[in-house]
């Protein structure tokens, strides 16, 4: 009894290892993986609303990050039209950037402008 235990123990721990192996992975997915490139094209082909959502998504949490954590905002002086205005300018002059960079360096543009509320 205790070997046909200490055998299925041994088949469990051998399925996990190869999860246990492999640290979860943390980071970006589509839309965010697009090319800066693909925020151009589907801009023009008006095919953009799931990068409008990750870009505003995106804003919006290193907002409540920023407000939150350090008592500050980094959006206070555009709104929707602004930051994607921006993105389109930075996305045409880096087309193989990702939109989780161009929308990185938006939020650390608007940095330049954090104010105490």
């Amino acid at each position: 009894m205790r070997s046909r235990v200490l055998a299925v123990l041994i088949c469990i721990a051998a399925q996990a290892a190869p999860a246990l192996a492999d640290p979860p992975s943390i980071g970006n997915f589509y839309p965010g993986t697009a090319s800066c490139g693909d925020w151009v094209a589907d801009r023009q082909n008006q095919r953009d609303s799931q990068d409008r959502a990750f870009l505003l998504g995106y804003v919006t949490s290193a907002e409540n990050w920023y407000s939150n954590i350090l008592g500050k905002s980094v959006t206070v002086t555009t709104d929707e039209a602004g930051v994607f205005g921006w993105i389109d300018n930075y996305c045409h002059d880096n087309p193989t950037d990702t939109l989780t960079t161009a929308a990185a360096a938006f939020v650390r543009q608007s940095g330049a402008m954090v104010v105490d509320h």
